[in-house]
């Protein structure tokens, strides 16, 4: 159950019904329910239409794979109509949003393209140009608190909304998976804890636990609560969370980078 919305998935809806080709930009906060409104609509119409949803960060960045998309999206369907959901796209590089921009503007009918992400900068201004955006706004608390009532405690879903303001996904991640956000809260409160074995104890278990942007963006929540101290050990490690955070949208070492973050900024 997608919650909020309505406005959005109204307009998705008249899009599935009355559009036979075309791009269109999700655009607004992660965590908010962009892909899975999008995702959740084309999949009640399996059967009717042709599905192919990439939703994995790293697979988005890859040229073949738009290489692949493209030579899709340049086949005849007939009477089927093909839709194609690409999740996280402010992660694609340069090269695969060329192809991409090549890809819209040559499509044949009965091809629908959705490109979701949490940053229209990220994606360059050609591209944007080509795709109708559907903006995204936070969800409200009552909306949330009213969806999840049942599910979690009012305190607890008021706590959660308190970190994650409008932004269900991470309001749902954090209520049913606490011991990953004790984990991370560990690392924010690991200064001068940890001896040498237990860094490396402890960094394998992150490793095999927490994605590296899941453990960014809670890291950045976390710094947001001692921002207004302005200590420059503060402000030196949100500088690099933001480097960091970038830096994740293109192919390096995650597992080098986590150490690096772990390692030199939180113990």
């Amino acid at each position: 159950m997608i919650i909020g919305h309505q406005n959005e998935r109204a307009f998705l809806e008249k899009i599935f019904a009355s559009v036979d080709a075309g791009g269109f930009l999700l655009i607004g906060p992660a965590g908010i329910g962009k892909f899975s409104l999008v995702k959740e609509l084309a999949q009640a119409r399996v059967g009717r239409i042709d599905l192919i949803l990439i939703d994995s960060a790293e697979a988005s960045l890859k040229l073949g794979l738009a290489k692949k998309l493209r030579n899709i999206s340049l086949l005849k369907t007939g009477s089927i109509k093909r839709v194609i959901i690409i999740n996280n796209a402010q992660r694609l590089n340069e090269e695969a949003q060329n192809l991409f921009l090549k890809t819209i503007e040559d499509l044949n009918s009965n091809t629908l393209f959705f490109f979701v992400a949490d940053q229209a900068g990220a994606l360059r201004a050609t591209i944007r140009s080509r795709l109708e955006p559907i903006r995204f706004k936070p969800v409200p608390f009552e909306l949330i608190s009213q969806g999840l009532k049942g599910r979690f405690k009012p305190n607890e879903i008021k706590a959660a909304y308190a970190f994650w303001p409008g932004q269900v996904g991470a309001i749902i991640s954090f209520l049913t998976e606490p011991a990953k956000f004790n984990l991370i809260k560990k690392v924010f409160d690991g200064n001068g804890r940890f001896d040498q074995l237990a860094k490396l104890k402890f960094l394998l278990e992150l490793e095999k636990t927490v994605d590296l942007e899941e453990l960014i963006a809670n890291l950045f929540v976390l710094e947001q609560k001692n921002i207004m101290k302005l200590k420059k050990s503060d402000l030196t490690r949100i500088k690099f969370l933001f480097k960091l955070y970038l830096d994740s949208r293109f192919y390096l070492n995650k597992g080098l980078q986590m150490s690096n973050l772990f390692l030199n900024y939180y113990v």
